[in-house]
């Protein structure tokens, strides 16, 4: 029989130790991520979607549609909280209902994003700038959708969350100057300087978006 040196023992202890507790630090971590981008239920139950600008504030943003750049782009319903007030001078193609962000932050997923934790950096650095966030996707979960429309509706951020092909991503990439991030990205929390995008104005309905970009 072969008996194991006596060193073997407290070698097997610490990393033992050590496994266990890099499990309660990671888990930790998650939570207070978690926690980080969490509105309680009752704050959501009593907010309304308080960030559609006026009719004549509207007019003056669609009115700049007339120099944007239009790419396909879909949006559910809950996100389009405006509507095209008549008489107005924008695309003839645009009615119903909207989403407006002035001067957003733009964000690219060259992915699905299913995971509302994974947001929460990008939601925290939104804040931080007190600026709309535009979020691009290939398809975004009802777990994001919720979390995204629960900042909007406490009024801690306004968002337009989207979908697109990967060639329309491709496209608002050149136009905004985002980099698009991959769902490994996502899932890390890694959120470079170049990530970031930006435009002047971002009109949306349930099919396309206008962007106005910077002069």
């Amino acid at each position: 029989m072969i008996i194991p040196p006596l060193w073997g023992i407290p070698v097997v202890l610490v990393v033992g130790i050590a496994v266990v507790w890099y499990g309660w630090w990671a888990d930790r971590r998650a939570t207070a991520r978690a926690t980080a981008g969490y509105t309680p239920q009752s704050e959501i139950d009593a907010a309304t979607h308080g960030h559609a600008p006026d009719a004549e504030h509207l007019l003056a943003v669609l009115a700049r549609l007339s120099d944007a750049v239009s790419v396909p782009t879909g949006a559910a319903g809950t996100v389009l909280t405006a509507s095209v007030p008549p008489g107005h001078v924008g695309p003839p193609s645009l009615e119903g209902r909207i989403a407006v962000a002035e001067h957003p932050l733009v964000l690219l997923a060259d992915a699905d994003l299913n995971d509302p934790v994974a947001l929460v950096p990008a939601l925290r650095h939104a804040r931080d700038e007190d600026r709309p966030l535009v979020l691009v996707a290939h398809t975004l979960g009802a777990a994001v959708l919720d979390t995204l429309d629960a900042n909007a509706r406490t009024g801690r951020i306004i968002t337009v969350p989207l979908t697109a092909s990967s060639e329309v991503i491709a496209q608002l990439s050149e136009l905004t100057c985002a980099l698009p991030l991959t769902e490994q990205d996502w899932r890390a929390g890694w959120l470079p300087s170049g990530a970031w995008g930006s435009a002047e104005a971002w009109v949306a309905d349930a099919q396309r978006s206008w962007i106005v970009l910077p002069a």
